[in-house]
Protein backbone atom coordinates (compact mmCIF):
# COMPACT_ATOMS: atom_id res chain seq x y z
CA UNK A 1 0.00 0.00 0.00
CA UNK A 2 1.42 2.99 -0.58
CA UNK A 3 2.10 6.04 1.57
CA UNK A 4 0.67 8.54 -0.22
CA UNK A 5 -1.56 7.27 -2.72
CA UNK A 6 -2.91 9.33 -5.27
CA UNK A 7 -6.71 9.97 -5.37
CA UNK A 8 -8.69 11.57 -8.70
CA UNK A 9 -9.66 14.41 -5.76
CA UNK A 10 -5.92 15.78 -6.76
CA UNK A 11 -6.72 15.97 -10.35
CA UNK A 12 -6.56 19.39 -11.95
CA UNK A 13 -8.13 18.31 -15.31
CA UNK A 14 -5.16 19.30 -16.88
CA UNK A 15 -3.98 16.23 -18.59
CA UNK A 16 0.39 17.31 -18.20
CA UNK A 17 -0.38 19.04 -14.81
CA UNK A 18 -1.86 15.45 -13.49
CA UNK A 19 1.02 13.54 -14.76
CA UNK A 20 3.61 15.64 -13.03
CA UNK A 21 1.80 15.69 -9.87
CA UNK A 22 2.02 12.05 -10.19
CA UNK A 23 4.82 11.26 -10.74
CA UNK A 24 5.38 13.74 -7.73
CA UNK A 25 3.58 11.34 -5.38
CA UNK A 26 5.67 8.50 -7.23
CA UNK A 27 9.01 9.94 -5.84
CA UNK A 28 7.35 10.52 -2.13
CA UNK A 29 5.85 6.62 -2.14
CA UNK A 30 9.26 5.30 -3.87
CA UNK A 31 11.18 6.72 -0.74
CA UNK A 32 8.62 5.74 1.57
CA UNK A 33 9.11 1.76 0.45
CA UNK A 34 13.00 1.93 0.46
CA UNK A 35 12.47 3.46 4.06
CA UNK A 36 10.13 0.10 4.80
CA UNK A 37 12.42 -2.09 3.54
CA UNK A 38 15.36 -0.78 5.10
CA UNK A 39 16.79 0.73 2.78
CA UNK A 40 16.41 4.38 3.34
CA UNK A 41 19.62 5.54 3.33
CA UNK A 42 20.74 3.84 0.31
CA UNK A 43 17.70 5.38 -1.57
CA UNK A 44 17.33 9.05 0.05
CA UNK A 45 20.00 10.46 -2.28
CA UNK A 46 18.26 9.21 -5.49
CA UNK A 47 15.22 9.62 -4.68
CA UNK A 48 15.75 13.24 -3.23
CA UNK A 49 17.60 14.50 -6.29
CA UNK A 50 14.63 12.92 -8.64
CA UNK A 51 12.24 14.61 -6.65
CA UNK A 52 14.18 17.94 -6.26
CA UNK A 53 14.91 18.18 -9.82
CA UNK A 54 11.38 16.71 -11.26
CA UNK A 55 9.93 19.35 -8.63
CA UNK A 56 11.67 22.44 -10.21
CA UNK A 57 10.84 21.29 -13.68
CA UNK A 58 7.30 20.75 -12.63
CA UNK A 59 7.05 24.31 -11.17
CA UNK A 60 8.45 25.51 -14.24
CA UNK A 61 5.75 24.31 -16.74
CA UNK A 62 2.93 24.98 -14.21
CA UNK A 63 4.07 28.71 -14.09
CA UNK A 64 4.61 29.22 -17.84
CA UNK A 65 0.75 27.46 -18.41
CA UNK A 66 -0.48 29.89 -15.61
CA UNK A 67 1.52 32.67 -17.66
CA UNK A 68 0.24 31.20 -20.92
CA UNK A 69 -3.48 31.47 -19.37
CA UNK A 70 -3.14 34.78 -17.99
CA UNK A 71 -3.67 32.93 -14.28
CA UNK A 72 -5.26 35.95 -11.76
CA UNK A 73 -3.34 34.32 -8.95
CA UNK A 74 -0.27 33.82 -10.80
CA UNK A 75 2.17 36.18 -8.84
CA UNK A 76 0.71 35.21 -5.62
CA UNK A 77 1.29 31.33 -6.27
CA UNK A 78 4.53 32.18 -7.70
CA UNK A 79 5.50 33.70 -4.10
CA UNK A 80 4.22 30.69 -1.95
Amino acid sequence: MAFFPWQDTYATGIAKIDQQHRQLVDYLNQLYDAMKAGRGQDALAKVFKGLVDYTQSHFTTEEGLMKVYQYPDYAAHKAV
